[in-house]
This record gives structure tokens, sequence and C-alpha cells, in this order.
């Protein structure tokens, strides 16, 4: 699978060829989303910072002829089209996150619909007042499998309590499959894979 950034028909965008679509497959997809978030924060912050430096005039003079970012817009990735003929659109959408134009946080990860969806059952185990480990049936997790998941971790809301919680979600040996953390009170998230050792 490869991840680029590059321009199909004219767009620009994160497209993703030979998609896999299993937890390493996701886990390359997050990783390369988290970075790109990373870098452009951190040339807004750089831009941010030479504008404070500058008289109004002069920072919308700057602003109107440089294209850097100032501001956070989301991150999309789209499956590498069949047809290169037109553009991509909605359906050619694989997975979005969504960010706080200011802060660069991640407000949601939005995942196109797929027909394949499975049952997925849920069992609570550990419990506490900042974490809730979940086991689910499966081994290997598919993007339509996680768009469930984030849906049930949605309707448990425990999020929505504290400051910052964590759902583990283990498979049935108790394995470690995948983490979805989030900040504020469930206004940031972020999904945390295993590092293999």
């Amino acid at each position: 699978m490869k991840i680029r950034y590059t321009s199909i028909n004219d767009v620009y965008g994160n497209y993703i060829f030979n998609f896999e679509d299993n937890i390493t497959g996701i886990k390359n997809i997050n990783d390369f989303a988290v970075e790109n978030i990373k870098s452009s924060k951190k040339v807004s912050d750089s831009v941010n910072t030479l504008f404070s430096k500058m008289s109004k005039e002069e920072a919308q003079d700057y602003a109107s002829n440089q294209s850097l970012p100032t501001m956070a817009t989301n991150v999309i990735f789209y499956k590498a089209l069949d047809d290169l003929d037109g553009q991509p659109d909605q359906k050619d959408i694989l997975i979005e996150y969504i960010l706080d134009e200011n802060t660069f946080g991640i407000k949601n990860i939005n995942i196109s619909n797929n027909e394949h969806e499975k049952d997925i059952v849920f069992k609570e185990r550990i419990k506490s007042k900042e974490s809730l480990s979940l086991e689910i049936n499966l081994k290997n997790i598919s993007s339509s499998d996680l768009k469930i998941i984030l849906e049930k971790v949605d309707q448990i809301a425990l999020q929505k309590k504290v400051e910052n919680f964590q759902y583990k979600i283990e498979d049935e040996k108790e394995n470690l499959l995948f983490c979805i953390e989030f900040q504020k009170m469930g206004e940031y998230i972020s999904l945390k894979f295993p590092s293999k050792s």
C-alpha cells in the first residue's frame, strides 16, 4: 500500500494506491495523517508568529502572496481512481480526519460507508474512571469495522464525563488491537496502535 500526496485529474490530495483494508493499512493511514497534521501545525505556527511581528497591512500583503497554511484543514484520503477521467468525489473518500482549524486537534474521524459491514459483538471488560477495555469478536479490523467501533464508542460516551478517556480495543484473547483516546471531555480523538516488538 502506498499513500502519496499528488494530483489526479488536477485535484491534489492524499491518494491511497493498493489499499490494504486491514489494521496495518489503517495504522499506515493514521500515521500519515498524524505526521501531516504535525508538519502543517509547525508551518502554521511559524507563519502566525511572523504575522504577529508585522503591521496589519504588512501581514495582509504577505498573506495574499503566499499559500502556506495559517489554520488547519481536514485531512482527506481518497482511493486511487480506476478511471482517470473525472475528479474524485464523495464516493472516492476512504477516510477523513476532521480538524479543529485553530488547534489542529482531531475532532472526528469519518469513514466512508462500506457495504461489507458485519455484526461485531462487544464485551466490556476492565473499566475504570479513565479507561474501558472493549473485547470484540474479530482478530483483524477493516475500515468498515473501525467505523462500527467508533459508532459504538460514541454510544457508550464515557469520554464525555472525564477530561481524558481511553478505550482499549482487544480481541477475545485479550490482545490489544488499538486504542481510541479522547481529550477535553471527548472534544478531540486519536487512534494509537501498539508498536510491534
